[in-house]
């Protein structure tokens, strides 16, 4: 019985999460700006998608918390994990600072309300994913080759 405990949680867990993906898609309707000129899409019934996006949020603050106690409690349960931890932490931020530099606070005119601050963060978001992205690339590879030649 207890090995069938994950496996209902699973199931329960897969049909919330499929109730909550159609709760929340919008409908949309098209009509006509007329300060554009150009035919654009309002929401008609986008109440779901607020409630759900601020419950998101809610559940992604909760998950860096207990991320972060589990990751405390487990460095001061096991202290010889530190070095390994400060080597991730040191990598990422290399990552950071190297994305940080590459980006540019350069705003297209075509953009309203963005400011340079938020043209620098996005533009660090995007290259680090790319830099990361690379490397995971890299390290599957490298990965493979050593064990074909092993």
């Amino acid at each position: 019985m207890a090995k069938k405990i994950p496996t209902i949680l699973l199931l329960v867990m897969m049909v919330a999460g499929a109730l909550i993906f159609f709760f929340t898609l919008p409908d949309f309707e098209s009509f006509f700006n007329e300060q554009t000129g150009r035919e654009e899409y309002r929401c008609i019934n986008c109440w779901p998608l607020d409630s759900f996006v601020t419950y998101t949020y809610i559940l992604l603050v909760v998950c860096l918390i207990l991320v972060v106690v589990a990751s405390l409690a487990d460095l001061i349960i096991h202290p010889e994990k530190i070095k390994g931890t400060l080597i991730g932490f040191i990598s990422l931020g290399v990552v950071l600072g190297i994305s940080y530099v590459l980006a540019s606070d350069v705003v297209m005119p075509y953009y309203e309300g963005i400011n340079p601050t938020v043209s620098k963060i996005s533009g660090t978001g995007l290259y680090a994913f790319y830099l990361l992205f690379v490397l995971a690339i890299i390290s599957i590879v490298f990965s493979s080759v050593v064990r074909f030649f092993k």
